[in-house]
């Protein structure tokens, strides 16, 4: 399953971002992947919810894989955390598929 995040991710999207998650998190799907090759902004709340996911998808056995691409602004966010060990980053989305198997859907927000 791969969920399409542009633009904005900051308290006023995260709740948006927080809705899609938990469903797709409490799924049956063994692996989420967040594109967020698009975002140009990350704040605090968006942050905390991409924490969260972690804490939640880890919980249910679920492989949450962010795509990072070039954005230097989520690069940064994830180094002030010191949470750059945290996620399964990859740099593209083919990268990040490549060792999924199974039926993926694509949903896209923003």
């Amino acid at each position: 399953m791969v969920i399409r995040v542009g633009g904005e991710l900051d308290r006023r999207t995260a709740a948006r971002l927080h809705e899609l998650l938990a469903t797709r998190l409490s799924s049956m799907a063994d692996t989420v992947v967040l594109e967020l090759s698009g975002l140009s902004f990350i704040g605090v709340a968006g942050l905390e919810l991409l924490l969260h996911a972690h804490r939640q998808a880890g919980s249910r056995g679920v492989d949450l894989r962010l795509v990072t691409g070039d954005v230097h602004c989520l690069r940064r966010a994830l180094i002030a955390a010191e949470s750059t060990e945290t996620f399964h980053c990859y740099t593209t989305l083919e990268r990040a598929l490549a060792t999924v198997s199974g039926r993926l859907r694509e949903l896209q927000t923003g």
